[in-house]
């Protein structure tokens, strides 16, 4: 048996202004407002779950990178081999994470 789900956009609102936007242009494509509705709500489900699930992959590649920065500030930034390993701009890792990462580290004290 079907559920009656009912909900209003207010035109107001930037946002469900942009929804109804969507919501308008989909039906004049022929689509119906429980098929909109129902494709949305499992692609939202589907990100949410796409975003929870880390692959083996990109956990090995943030740790490389997370060595190649402790090693670029136990090292120096004069070290040739820190240069060398410096985590590239395609990095997974945020500026923000690296930049917090560089000013933990004491400078003038020699990491071991």
């Amino acid at each position: 048996m079907s559920e009656v789900i009912s909900f209003r956009l207010n035109r107001e609102n930037p946002r469900e202004a942009l929804a109804l936007e969507v919501l308008k242009n989909r039906f004049r494509k022929g689509f119906s407002v429980r098929y909109v509705l129902t494709e949305a709500l499992l692609k939202l489900d589907e990100s949410e779950d796409a975003s929870k699930n880390i692959s083996y992959n990109d956990l090995k590649e943030a740790l490389h990178q997370v060595n190649q920065l402790l090693e670029q500030i136990g090292g120096g930034h004069n070290s040739t081999k820190a240069r060398k390993d410096e985590p590239s701009t395609n990095s997974k890792l945020t500026a923000n994470f690296i930049n917090s990462i560089k000013k933990a580290a004491k400078p003038g004290v020699k990491q071991e």
